[in-house]
């Protein structure tokens, strides 16, 4: 009887649940399986239920109005900054 350290059994242990797996994956690879649940079910239709034009120009205002509040958060942290170089300043 050959005895094998603890180490030694789990190495083997892991090592045969990943020949497993390996097996498996090529069994199903031989077999043309594929794991995707459309190639089964089907896919939803995706119609296109929205109108681009409008989606476009209320995205752009939206894009504007983040750009308007982002050039008056840089003013404020600069006007702060400036603030505090003065005081570092005295």
């Amino acid at each position: 009887m050959v005895r094998r350290s603890p180490a030694r059994r789990l190495a083997l242990t892991q090592w045969a649940h990943i020949r497993a797996q390996a097996t498996k994956m090529w069994s199903m690879r031989e077999r043309d399986i594929v794991l995707m649940p459309g190639r089964y079910i089907g896919l939803p239709e995706d119609e296109d239920d929205f109108d681009f034009v409008e989606r476009f120009d209320k995205l752009k205002a939206e894009l504007e109005e983040q750009m308007k509040e982002k050039s008056r958060l840089n003013a404020l942290i600069r006007k702060k900054l400036d603030k505090l170089e003065m005081k570092r300043s005295l």
